[in-house]
């Protein structure tokens, strides 16, 4: 056979033949991605309608995140509040300029960003699994907390729930072989919410008796490792400003407000005795009391934003110690609330709906060898419900370790081990109504009370976007009259008023609190307005009259 030829007498290539380009098809539209749009879409109306909502709690974090961003770092390293939450919030701040109000904002982005992270990852774990399993993560997430995530308060509860399912998702999904990733996890844990140290101390017997092999025990101390790294970023300041190795004093002021029930937490229910505490003669028999607040701290109201501080001061408290009868049944209490009311959404409508389409011979064994990681963390979860059923409990406290127990039980049941064998299905059109219907229970639940919660989110958005006008409207009014409300004169509770103090720029330099009310309010209004001249002209401009209700009624202080 003659040779091609090119030029000269080069031999030509030869021609590849023509292979048909393989049609890949295209993926299908799968109902978790559906699910997690329909979230997405729920998520992002529900950070609209929180944007300017503020809590107690929040004030406190949008005062360290202030302090932060002007680079105060003596005020903010303290013992009570966690580090994460506000350095973010004092991080973007910082690149976008934000002011005052903005911070609000920044914070309930945060919490929405969080919440689409925790949707991200349990889309991706449940994106090539049966429909049934990605219905059961989504209303595991939308239910932990008693209803929908509580993107409207200024806490780092839902970063925690984002974290927690990243912390499921490497534990269980990906059996827990990236032992830095688990590490690092844990240790961010504890720098969003400095009292998780408890719950971080008991994983550790816990995830070696769940360790199978030396290389995974080794594993797990190697995690331990990392996450003790990250803690010493914040246990090592504390520590240097307290002159004392410690975590924080969280765990000590919790325990004393809640189970010793002791009064000094702050001014508003404190009857004892302390540093800033003055007294004045209103006749030869009545002695009222007032606060005096350090002006040159850079907090709102200086007991809540660094109670702390404000505990040390402390000279003589009301407590009353808890005792066994008592105890026990606060803590039956506690747990009634936790498992009968607030995890029962997340149980009934997620997990035991599950457990019945998925029911096969052996389940229970599987816990105590293939499933052992799951048996290990639905045991982390219930401890970490358990940490706060002895203190203090609140939906918002429990959705972490109610989502961690609601993941792994949702990864034991959805997770046959290789030849086990799963119950038989009729194919009948009813028998396979009844499946979807039992598997859209979680769903179902979430429409209620996402409809519930949405009234509520738009109710609140009303409001508070009337207090936010009225405050803008009052600060105008008295600063073309040249007067700041940067000074505050506080005449009853402050807890409830504090959030409008704050989004009115204001800070508490002194308080008449609630014990020394019947003595101020039994003087004339003459005598009234002279005693607040006379003791606090020089400190403040303005006067908040304050009830438990949060009314506020405001009164120039004449000069």
């Amino acid at each position: 056979m003659a040779k091609h030829t090119t030029g000269k007498g080069a031999p030509r290539p030869a021609v590849p033949p023509v292979v048909p380009v393989p049609q890949v098809p295209r993926p299908r539209f799968r109902e978790i991605d559906v699910l997690a749009l329909l979230v997405v879409a729920v998520v992002i109306a529900h950070t609209w309608f929180a944007r300017q909502a503020l809590n107690p709690d929040g004030v406190s974090y949008l005062d360290l995140a202030g302090v932060l961003r002007r680079g105060d770092w003596s005020a903010f390293v303290q013992g009570y509040w966690s580090p994460f939450y506000p350095a973010l919030i004092a991080l973007i701040g910082g690149i976008t300029g934000a002011g005052h109000l903005g911070m609000i904002l920044i914070a309930h982005l945060l919490n929405g960003a969080a919440t689409l992270l925790a949707l991200a990852i349990l889309w991706h774990w449940a994106r090539d699994r049966h429909p049934f399993v990605g219905r059961a993560m989504i209303a595991a997430l939308l239910l932990c907390s008693a209803g929908l995530p509580r993107i409207e308060a200024v806490t780092p509860d839902v970063l925690l729930l984002a974290l927690i399912a990243a912390l499921s998702y490497e534990a269980l999904a990906k059996g827990g072989r990236n032992w830095f990733a688990i590490g690092l996890l844990l240790g961010l844990a504890f720098l969003i919410k400095t009292s998780a140290w408890p719950w971080l101390l008991v994983l550790i017997p816990l995830r070696l008796w769940g360790a199978r092999g030396r290389d995974a025990r080794v594993g797990v101390l190697r995690s331990t490792a990392v996450c003790i790294g990250l803690m010493l970023l914040w246990v090592v300041p504390v520590s240097l400003k307290y002159h004392e190795a410690t975590l924080g004093s969280a765990g000590r002021l919790n325990y004393c407000w809640y189970l010793e029930h002791c009064d000094s937490r702050t001014p508003d229910t404190h009857l004892g005795n302390h540093r800033q505490y003055r007294e004045v003669s209103l006749s030869d028999s009545v002695q009222m009391r007032w606060v005096d607040f350090d002006q040159s701290l850079p907090w709102t109201y200086a007991p809540w934003s660094d109670p702390t501080a404000w505990d040390a001061g402390v000279l003589t408290t009301g407590v009353t110690p808890p005792c066994a009868s008592c105890t026990i049944g606060y803590w039956v209490e506690q747990a009634r609330l936790v498992f009968g009311l607030w995890l029962l959404p997340l149980l009934l409508a997620a997990v035991l709906p599950l457990a019945w389409l998925d029911r096969r011979r052996g389940m229970l064994r599987e816990l105590s060898g293939f499933h052992r990681d799951a048996l290990t963390w639905s045991l982390a979860g219930l401890a970490g419900l358990a940490q706060f059923i002895a203190v203090h409990t609140e939906p918002r406290l429990i959705a972490p370790a109610a989502l961690l127990l609601g993941l792994a039980a949702i990864q034991w049941l959805a997770s046959p081990p290789p030849g086990s064998t799963p119950p038989a299905t009729s194919p009948a059109l009813g028998a396979r109504a009844i499946r979807q219907l039992v598997a859209s229970a979680g769903l179902i639940a979430v429409v209620g009370f996402g409809i519930t919660r949405f009234g509520q989110a738009v109710d609140g958005a009303e409001h508070i976007a009337g207090v936010v006008a009225s405050v803008s409207q009052t600060n105008a009014d008295l600063a073309a009259r040249g007067i700041s409300q940067d000074h505050i004169l506080v005449i009853g509770p402050v807890m409830p008023a504090e959030p409008s103090i704050y989004l009115a720029g204001g800070h508490v330099v002194a308080q008449i609190p609630p014990s020394s009310l019947p003595a101020f309010n039994a003087l004339s209004s003459l005598r009234q307005s002279q005693l607040v001249t006379q003791l606090f002209g020089a400190r403040a401009r303005m006067v908040w009259l304050t009830t438990a209700d949060a009314d506020v009624r405001m009164v120039i202080i004449p000069q």
